[in-house]
């Protein structure tokens, strides 16, 4: 299985990307990168290490109900170059170990210099009994300082290094090098194509070769260090975009599940019958984003709070609604939970559906389905009019009313302190109306919808691969009997795809409620400009957002209009003031039509993006993509690599991978880095 396989190291990107061109366009990257490294440090990188984004063609807030999802790789990504920083009259040798100097290509983020602090934990229990305490008998603890609240792109480089600092580093006998990198990366940040989990990820595989850890490090375990490093920014993801990034394999993607435990399963996305008459997708970044950092602290498996006001009306409220609909649905079925679901921990819909089936763990993918399907059709003992006639309430009979949290609290069976303690003591909602039914409905029809988006894959290509150790037999269930057969054509599977990512992009609009009007349209253009299918993609929750430095020059515009007019009121001459003013507005609006995208920038990660995902006919790629620039608003007007930057072409790429500079690994390191790179090659 591909999760224990090392992770691999090339030095020719011909052996990753076999087609020529593809190789050649990644290739400038890696050498520009090499060169821009040799200019800033004086010395070649050692590695680039190399992780791409993710997008999740079907699957939508699903995953934190344990249901599986479906994501794959992309073709853009983050590089790290990395090498041992050596010492020199200008950078003299760090007197701590493990000094970072980090750098980034982009000249909006500024060079950061940080030294891990070594914490040594000893079992005495006083002085003399530590003093007198053999060294194997202390512990090592690694601290970095990341500060949640206030999210920079060095957060993310540092949390790929506490978790190598912290499993690889606990003997006070070896010390981390001192370190050079510098970064690039061309996925787009804040628009739900997780260059955060990217960024993670490709730092912690440069940590781990530039401190000579990579050896016998499997892809599985490369996947687990990545999930647990990214919690170090607040972001506890169950998994999916870290196997996205990592496990991937091209012309693939992945049908990830949580429960009873994470796996993945490559599946071979459908193949042309004839040249040309291929997909790729289209992804295309809304640019109305809702920054995490702002808005919300991602929250997966109830371990994380946010206390932002849009954390409180948005995903915190949609984590509250789901969780309580698992409570409320499994008593109105009679249901059986597992004693872990029935105290503290809230039960998920996910196992709400193992118990409603009936079966041992793992169930396989058809039995999933096929309760799924069952389960739907009891679901209406969620509206608001049956919870409401059962406790003798009569009210308007609008479902898009809700609950309310008195009738919330009261059908889950619970006092209203406990029920507090067990949903809402750890995140804070803003509501006066709850939507059971709705929510519920969105996240079972959805884990419907993924299930069959892989059946109909392996219909058409009868080819998958368990990729994590899992007990779940999901590769033997039969393909679809009735909307798929092996005889269809590769058009006719391509437009199923597309109808069941169109159904999920209403849903999430007019059930789950995570979509926007902008989004909204760009689907809806992105339809009628030929995609077989179009939908939302990433965690989105919109909200328009202006950057901070627009807001700077509109709020110094503002305060001077206010001081001319106290000027005016004091017969004092206010025509320079207003001048000023004037000039800074006119600043102002030149900075929005010269440079659309600064409204929307954000630093790396740490956003929810308005990200939509397009599957389109090969062949007419670039036609589609000049039909949606004219139409969507927000397009119009760009050019170049900045429309490059919104809208783009890509095919489910290749994992995370490392690369050692030519030149570097034979002429500078010989036979011990051939030698190495031979024990990683895949």
């Amino acid at each position: 299985m591909a999760a224990d396989l090392p992770v691999p190291v090339y030095t020719s990107l011909s052996d990753v990307y076999p087609d020529l061109l593809l190789a050649a366009k990644h290739g400038a990257r890696f050498n520009d990168l090499a060169s821009e490294f040799e200019s800033r440090f004086g010395s070649q990188p050692a590695y680039i290490a190399r992780a791409p984004g993710r997008v999740n063609l079907i699957g939508e807030h699903i995953d934190y109900a344990l249901f599986g999802v479906f994501p794959a790789a992309i073709e853009q990504d983050i590089l790290i170059a990395c090498g041992p920083r050596s010492s020199s009259p200008t950078t003299p040798e760090p007197s701590s170990p493990g000094t970072v100097t980090a750098q980034n290509t982009f000249p909006k983020y500024t060079p950061q210099t940080f030294t891990p602090m070594l914490r040594v934990v000893s079992q005495a229990q006083d002085q003399a009994q530590d003093e007198m305490l053999d060294k194997d008998v202390r512990v090592q603890d690694w601290h970095l300082d990341i500060d949640k609240s206030q999210l920079r792109w060095e957060s993310y480089v540092k949390a790929g290094y506490y978790g190598v600092l912290n499993r690889f580093f606990t003997s006070s006998d070896e010390y981390p090098v001192p370190v050079n990198i510098l970064v690039s990366g061309n996925v787009p940040a804040g628009s739900g194509l997780s260059s955060s989990a990217a960024m993670v990820v490709a730092s912690t595989l440069a940590f781990l070769a530039v401190n000579h850890k990579l050896d016998g490090v499997k892809k599985g375990a490369l996947v687990q260090m990545a999930v647990e490093n990214e919690k170090r920014v607040g972001v506890n993801s169950g998994g999916m975009d870290q196997a996205a990034s990592i496990l991937s394999t091209p012309n693939s993607a992945l049908y990830i599940t949580f429960y009873p435990s994470l796996s993945a399963e490559l599946v071979s996305l459908p193949q042309a019958t004839k040249a040309g008459e291929g997909v790729v997708l289209v992804c295309a970044n809304s640019l109305v984003v809702s920054d995490k950092v702002v808005e919300v602290t991602r929250l997966s498996r109830r371990t994380d709070f946010a206390h932002f006001p849009g954390a409180k009306t948005r995903y915190n409220l949609r984590v509250v609604e789901t969780l309580v609909a698992a409570r409320v649905l499994s008593r109105k079925l009679n249901l059986t939970l597992p004693p872990s679901s029935t105290s503290n921990k809230p039960p998920t819909l996910r196992e709400v559906l193992s118990a409603y089936i009936g079966r041992p763990e793992p169930i396989a993918a058809d039995a999933l389905k096929e309760g799924l399907e069952r389960i739907l059709a009891e679901i209406h003992v969620l509206k608001a009019s049956a919870l409401r006639g059962e406790i003798g309430i009569v009210g308007n009979e609008d479902e898009d009313e809700g609950v309310t949290m008195e009738e919330m609290i009261s059908a889950s069976g619970l006092g209203e302190d406990e029920f507090k303690r067990i949903y809402l003591s750890w995140v804070d909602v803003e509501a006066t109306r709850f939507q059971l039914y709705k929510r519920t409905k969105h996240i079972l029809t959805e884990a419907l919808r993924v299930l069959q988006f892989r059946e109909l894959c392996l219909a058409s290509t009868t080819h998958s691969i368990s990729i994590l150790p899992t007990t779940t037999s999901t590769s033997s269930s039969s393909p679809p009997s009735s909307s798929t057969s092996s005889s269809s054509t590769s058009t006719e599977a391509f437009k199923a795809l597309g109808a069941l990512m169109n159904a999920s992009h209403d849903s999430c609009s007019r059930l789950y409620e995570c979509s926007c009007p902008e989004l909204d349209e760009l689907t809806q253009i992105a339809r009628e400009s030929g995609a077989y299918g179009s939908r939302l993609t990433g965690k989105v929750h919109c909200l328009s957002r202006v950057s901070f430095s627009m807001s700077r020059f509109l709020l110094f515009s503002i305060f001077f209009v206010f001081l001319s007019l106290c000027m005016h009121l004091t017969e004092l001459t206010s025509k320079p003031i207003l001048l000023i003013s004037s000039l800074l507005f006119q600043l102002s609006t030149f900075t929005i039509k010269s440079n659309p995208l600064a409204l929307y920038q954000l630093s790396p990660g740490a956003g929810w993006g308005g990200c939509s995902v397009s599957l389109v006919p090969e062949s007419q790629v670039d036609t589609f993509i000049a039909k949606v620039r004219s139409r969507y608003p927000k397009f119009r007007g760009l050019e170049g690599d900045a429309l490059n930057e919104v809208i783009f072409a890509t095919k489910p790429g290749v994992g995370a991978f490392g690369r050692f500079p030519l030149a570097y690994s034979f002429l500078d390191c010989g036979g011990e880095i051939f030698t190495d790179m031979c024990h990683h090659f895949l």
